[in-house]
């Protein structure tokens, strides 16, 4: 981008260069000739020149808002990033809590079961002392 804009600052100047070489070939080769003429070519050139000026500065405002906005977004990827990063150390974290509840789990489901073995042994031995 500032490339294109070197280069309308180059061809600015290209013209306005190319004016003063042809308005001093005139004056000279012309000393008292067509004034108005000159006068009306150097204020053409004059404008040309003005209108790439204005278009110089307009790029380099239009350059400068995309590298703001560039600049906004990298920073709201890293954001992005960040709460992705935040995001899976949870999921590792809820992961290994839930791999330990069930190891917890089975744990407990193991010894209702040696619990409930151990209850229907002394309801046999009960009803056989009834007995």
């Amino acid at each position: 981008m500032k490339n294109d804009i070197n280069m309308w600052e180059f061809l600015g100047g290209l013209v306005v260069g190319a004016g003063a070489i042809f308005v001093k070939d005139a004056v000279v080769g012309n000393q008292g000739g067509n004034n108005a003429k000159l006068k009306q070519e150097l204020k053409e050139l004059y404008d040309e020149n003005e209108k790439f000026r204005q278009r110089s500065k307009e790029l380099q405002r239009r350059v400068e808002d995309l590298q703001i906005e560039n600049r906004n977004l990298k920073n709201s990827n890293k954001s992005g990033s960040d709460n992705m990063e935040d995001l899976r150390d949870d999921l590792e974290d809820a992961q290994a809590k839930i791999k330990k509840l069930e190891q917890m789990n089975d744990e407990l489901s193991r010894k209702v079961r040696e619990y409930k073995r151990a209850c229907d042994d002394y309801e046999t031995e009960l009803n056989a002392l009834k007995k």
